[in-house]
């Protein structure tokens, strides 16, 4: 009797251990239910979030597109004269001419100032490009009367100084259009801007 008396007292001991854990256990399964549906809750709103912005065209990205750098790097149609706080630059007229082989040339003048300290030419700056349909213009063309703003293309000024220069351009005839662009080589070595110059033989063609 005394035996079955004394082992008696630690079942309720027992029980109550017990009851804890299964308590905890549960408590702890719940946490981590709840911790689960929050988390599937968060991932239900990003999807959607990003869902509706993509479905409206509006998914922005940290990137610039493609669209946006080409617009960017595209030349503005209309003018090649710049005037900013560093360099100004315009475009005065073209004058058809005739190189030392007798085939058409065109010489486009233009103004250049350099308001910065370091001495630089138009050369430097603004070097042009010119097309005539989908071929590319030479800017090299030797002629036998050169004028003297031919030369000062490559004269470097500074200060706020101003230098009339030109440049002499091979061309295909002398009826179709040339296209001059103007191509920044010293802040954004991108291209400026470009201007369609219609051509006529009989007088000096002003670039607007």
């Amino acid at each position: 009797m005394n035996q079955y008396s004394d082992s008696r007292p630690e079942t309720p001991a027992l029980n109550r251990h017990e009851k804890r854990r299964a308590q905890k256990r549960r408590v702890t399964s719940i946490v981590l239910i709840v911790l689960e549906v929050i988390v599937l809750i968060g991932v239900i709103v990003v999807f959607f979030h990003f869902y509706t912005k993509l479905k409206k065209g509006d998914f922005a990205t940290d990137e610039p597109s493609k669209k946006t750098e080409q617009a960017k790097d595209s030349p503005a149609s209309g003018t090649v004269n710049v005037d900013n706080d560093k360099f100004a630059l315009t475009c005065r007229k073209v004058q058809i001419v005739r190189d030392v082989d007798g085939k058409p040339a065109a010489l486009i003048y233009f103004s250049f100032t350099n308001k910065t300290k370091e001495p630089l030419s138009m050369s430097d700056v603004f070097p042009p490009f010119v097309k005539q349909g989908d071929a590319d213009c030479e800017t090299f063309a030797t002629l036998e009367n050169a004028p003297d703003e031919l030369y000062n293309r490559d004269l470097q000024i500074s200060d706020g100084q101003t230098v009339e220069c030109c440049y002499a351009v091979k061309l295909y005839d002398t009826v179709s259009t040339i296209t001059l662009t103007i191509h920044d080589n010293y802040d954004t070595f991108t291209d400026i801007g470009s201007v369609d110059i219609p051509l006529q033989s009989s007088a000096p063609e002003e670039a607007q």
